[in-house]
């Protein structure tokens, strides 16, 4: 489990944080998101033991997802991702999301934690060609959750879309000291997944009704807990308001995008 101050990871027996001296316990289990006033790091109901010891590998999780294991088997012997799906291959599956790595994205993206790794995976389909990366847990600061309203205007029409925002800050955010490993980060990102000095975003779709905003709440909130229990995960209240407006100039051709 980790800290819910500074997010250190704590010994399940410890009363108290070594790094900053918090308090440290396991919290309720809850089907609601965690409150706090900005953020607070999660402090996981489960144990770490229990999970695994419940868990398939990772590579018994896809044995039968032919479209999910393909990009994943093709990716073995490539640069960057190499070494990092290999390792997770054997790994525990802890926890699974489908989203999309842009909001309003109708490209599918799943991510698979693994007990010492993150996969990201693009499915094979008719729209876009398997592919499938991953980062180690040692190469990830902290995962921060938020809130996310995505307003779109285009021409006379207007959508509005919810989600949670995964941010995955890796320990190359900011002025990373291994320069040489930075840029290796750097030159593999695929810009689908939005790797962006040194953050991978993810969106957690929250449905099209009240009603299903609740359920995917509960739901995204029970992996969550679970997770948390592996990875230091950041909750914030804070919701990021996203508008951007699309418009067509008659005649001329093309069209323009505005971001709001």
């Amino acid at each position: 489990m980790f800290c819910s101050n500074c997010g250190n990871e704590a010994k399940p027996s410890a009363k108290f944080c070594e790094e900053c001296g918090n308090p440290v316990q396991s919290q309720p289990k809850s089907k609601s998101k965690p409150k706090s006033e900005t953020s607070e790091f999660i402090v996981s109901s489960k144990k770490a033991d229990d999970v695994l010891s419940q868990a398939n590998t990772v590579a018994n999780e896809y044995k039968d997802k032919s479209s999910l294991r393909k990009p994943l088997k093709a990716f073995l012997n490539t640069g960057f991702a190499k070494e990092r799906i290999e390792e997770s291959w054997s790994q525990k599956a802890i926890a699974r999301f489908d989203g999309s790595a842009k909001e309003s994205s109708i490209l599918p993206r799943e991510i698979c934690f693994a007990q010492d790794s993150v996969l990201f995976i693009t499915e094979n389909n008719l729209l876009a060609r398997g592919t499938a990366t991953a980062l180690r847990r040692s190469e990830i600061q902290y995962i921060e959750v938020s809130p996310l309203q995505s307003n779109l205007t285009f021409g006379l029409a207007q959508r509005s879309d919810s989600y949670w925002k995964l941010t995955f800050v890796t320990k190359w955010a900011g002025p990373a000291e291994d320069k040489k490993e930075k840029g290796l980060f750097m030159a593999y990102a695929d810009s689908t997944w939005n790797f962006k000095e040194g953050e991978v975003s993810f969106y957690l779709p929250l449905g099209n009704s009240s009603y299903q905003a609740e359920k995917y709440e509960e739901m995204y909130s029970e992996k969550l807990d679970t997770l948390a229990a592996f990875y230091p995960i950041k909750f914030s209240n804070l919701e990021i308001v996203q508008n951007r407006s699309i418009g067509f100039f008659i005649g001329t051709g093309f069209w323009r995008e505005i971001g709001g």
